[in-house]
């Protein structure tokens, strides 16, 4: 079965998911947090595909309920109905809520049958709402859940950290061996070795502090003046809608301005498409741990918040789904055998590292407040979600209602930006700081 079917019959029954035993310990903690990832990505698929659905179900049966007035479906309409009903229903259950083509032969069983087919397209639509906002309560429960082991896992490298460089800083001589033989290549290799690993905890660090910092301060502005501006939608007034819809669009972001660490390089991953309409373009990190890259999208779009069609290009630079993301550097990354050998570090190599790794992990502790503002934060953005459907549904002015819909659609993308790099720069950071300090800890043990 499916997991999009399972996610959707699963709250046809008593439900059993979310009961998980969690074990106290770094390595655990690590599974853990790999482990609701994973949970979390689905989930969320899951919830925008079913929301798809709806979308669609939502058209086919608007279409057939206007087709009431003229005496319903013929049979001709009915089976392109029904084609266009199972594509979608077949995705989440076994079944038909069209009755058959038999239905739809004289005038009054035809309008017996479209009728019969909107109610059944409309409680489905109605039970697969209800599955997403039973589905939106489990997500929230594993973002939490995930959090927890997050700032568990941290605080436990944090310790570590600091207590191998203090152990580096008291010991001496030189190694025994010259190499040592590790397990985690594939985390910490740089274009296919493994070499300069304290530079390399030094850019981590980098990351680390300035986008569990001024990045997300950055974001968390945008969203308040988004909110603020929404906050004061006029539909009363041409003159003041206009004023207020060129305040929307006021200016074309720069999500490669900002970031933690320089993104100005071209690189080869093509998984990225460029837009020549925006004169988007995809701008990457030098190469980070495991041939990975921070992409950070440019537009080289001409500002034009005077016209709807300027407005309308201003729109797609905003709701891209994804502005910022850790990625491969290379579309075809290095092929890198887990287990290496290296030189063994020195003891000061160690220190540094570990002083590295402790000051990138303490960003995420620190973040820990800044993810109780990003909760608020988000509340913000559902609101004002909330204001724009109430300015559409009361609504005079002609033809504005299509620019408003768009402007409703905003708030999901700007929760996307809260989220998604958070999520997977929290993952790369940790585990990049477990692995390290697991080659200082063998370094460490060839000297007295």
């Amino acid at each position: 079965m499916s997991h999009l079917r399972t996610m959707f019959l699963s709250n046809k029954k008593e439900d059993s998911e979310g009961v998980r035993t969690l074990v106290e310990g770094l390595e655990s903690d690590m599974q853990d947090m790999v482990e609701l990832n994973v949970e979390v990505a689905r989930t969320e698929q899951g919830i925008e595909e079913m929301s798809e659905i709806v979308a669609s179900l939502e058209s086919i049966a608007e279409a057939a309920e206007a087709s009431l007035e003229d005496g319903g479906l013929d049979r001709h309409s009915a089976v392109m109905m029904k084609l266009a009903v199972s594509q979608q229903t077949s995705r989440l259950f076994d079944g038909e809520i069209v009755p058959s083509m038999e239905s739809f032969g004289g005038a009054s069983e035809r309008l017996a049958a479209t009728r019969v087919s909107v109610e059944g397209i409309k409680e489905t639509i109605e039970d697969i709402w209800k599955s997403i906002k039973e589905n939106i309560l489990k997500l929230k429960k594993k973002i939490q859940l995930w959090f927890v082991k997050v700032f568990a896992a941290s605080s436990k490298l944090v310790k570590k950290a600091k207590a191998i460089a203090d152990k580096a800083s008291n010991a001496s001589g030189t190694a025994k061996e010259s190499k040592i033989t590790i397990n985690v290549a594939k985390k910490l290799h740089i274009d296919g070795s493994v070499k300069d690993l304290k530079g390399g905890a030094a850019t981590l660090e980098a990351l680390a502090t300035k986008f569990f910092d001024n990045t997300v301060k950055s974001t968390f502005k945008g969203i308040d003046r988004f909110t603020d501006v929404v906050a004061d939608v006029d539909t009363s007034d041409q003159a003041k809608y206009d004023t207020w819809i060129k305040r929307i669009y006021e200016g074309v972001p720069d999500y490669t301005d900002g970031m933690p660490i320089a993104v100005s390089k071209s690189a080869s991953n093509t998984s990225f498409s460029n837009d020549s309409e925006l004169g988007a373009e995809w701008h990457a990190s030098e190469e980070l741990f495991g041939g990975k890259a921070l992409w950070a999208v440019k537009f080289g779009l001409n500002t034009d918040n005077t016209t709807e069609e300027g407005r309308k290009l201003i729109h797609k630079c905003f709701s891209t789904s994804f502005v910022s993301k850790l990625d491969n550097l290379n579309t075809k990354p290095k092929e890198v055998d887990n287990e290496a050998d290296i030189d063994t570090l020195s003891l000061s190599d160690i220190g540094a590292i570990a002083d590295s790794v402790a000051a990138a992990a303490q960003s995420i502790v620190d973040y820990e407040n800044r993810s109780i503002e990003g909760g608020k934060k988000k509340d913000k953005v559902t609101k004002a979600g909330d204001t724009l459907a109430k300015a559409i549904k009361s609504n005079d002015l002609d033809g504005i209602d299509g620019e408003l819909n768009r402007v409703k659609d905003l708030p999901s993308t700007l929760v996307k930006l809260i989220d998604s790099p958070t999520n997977q720069l929290v993952g790369f950071v940790t585990g990049s700081a477990q692995a390290l300090l697991s080659v200082c800890e063998k370094s460490l043990a060839q000297y007295k």
